[in-house]
């Protein structure tokens, strides 16, 4: 009778294991192809980016250069507007795609932190000018503070630069990958992007690249940044917790900085924007 109910209880055992590894399979391709249908409205150039996503560069006149560093899931694409203000103000501007973007969430999901840095690295050292000041919003951000950590620059910019992340199931996502690959994007939150103008190649999130975004901050070395910086957190941010502007600000050796919150403002979307560019112009002037 008890080797019966040991086997009985075995099996049921092995049957939900079973059940559980079907759904986890049926969730995963669910997922894949959500993400392959959105992806197939975007025409692509020959090298698989998505068309006017590339990286571009733009020629100034006054000797000085901005590297501008976009954030996760963006692409240069959505940066012109900002290039186009600086260059009218003088600045060659250089704006690097990063390795997994603008083609697709699949290929983003094969990237490491290190690809990302190396990027940015490889275009500030193919700079000829005699200053470059480092621009990034989010992940473009924790770039250009990892960047100005090792390299000598005229100065820092950064817009919403995680530190500390709001969404409380990262710390679960090695578990969540047993379902799903990628973080699907609110479809609310995506059309009103779409309405600000923004273009949104991607509608999910790789769930290993948060995890080398988070590898990126965890490697971060702020008290070795001296370069003048201006920090900027918009205060309506639901992805990036505003403490992170503070805890950078804390403890970056910069004799030389500044820290500027955003009303109504998120994390993808400046209120006002055109003052923040001048306030940004204002601060690179007097650097």
């Amino acid at each position: 009778m008890k080797k019966s109910k040991i086997w009985k209880k075995l099996i049921e055992i092995i049957g939900v294991v079973i059940v559980v590894v079907v759904l986890l399979f049926i969730s995963r391709n669910i997922n894949e192809y959500s993400v392959d249908n959105y992806q197939k409205q975007f025409e692509r150039d020959d090298s698989g980016v998505i068309v006017g996503l590339n990286w571009f560069n733009l020629s100034g006149n006054n000797g000085e250069a901005v590297v501008l560093i976009h954030g996760l899931t963006d692409s240069p694409g959505n940066m012109r507007d900002f290039a186009e203000f600086f260059n009218k103000g003088g600045y060659s501007v250089y704006v690097p795609l990063l390795p997994g973007h603008a083609t697709s969430v699949q290929d983003l999901d094969n990237k490491k932190y290190g690809d990302w840095y190396r990027e940015v690295e490889k275009t500030f050292e193919n700079i000829n000018e005699n200053k470059v000041y480092l621009v990034g919003y989010s992940l473009g951000g924790l770039l250009a503070l990892d960047l100005a950590s090792k390299k000598e620059v005229e100065g820092v910019i950064i817009i919403n630069a995680p530190i500390k992340i709001k969404n409380r199931y990262v710390p679960f996502i090695p578990f969540i990958k047993l379902a799903e690959n990628y973080h699907m994007k609110n479809k609310e939150r995506i059309e009103k992007l779409r309405g600000n103008q923004l273009t949104i190649p991607y509608n999910a999130f790789s769930l290993n690249s948060v995890l080398e975004l988070l590898r990126g901050i965890n490697n971060l070395d702020l008290d070795k940044i001296e370069e003048p910086i201006l920090i900027i957190q918009g205060i309506d941010d639901d992805v990036v917790d505003r403490d992170s502007a503070i805890i950078i600000y804390d403890k970056v050796g910069s004799e030389k900085k500044e820290l500027l919150f955003l009303e109504d403002s998120t994390h993808e979307i400046i209120a006002n924007y055109e003052d923040s560019y001048n306030k940004i112009l204002e601060f690179i002037s007097s650097s």
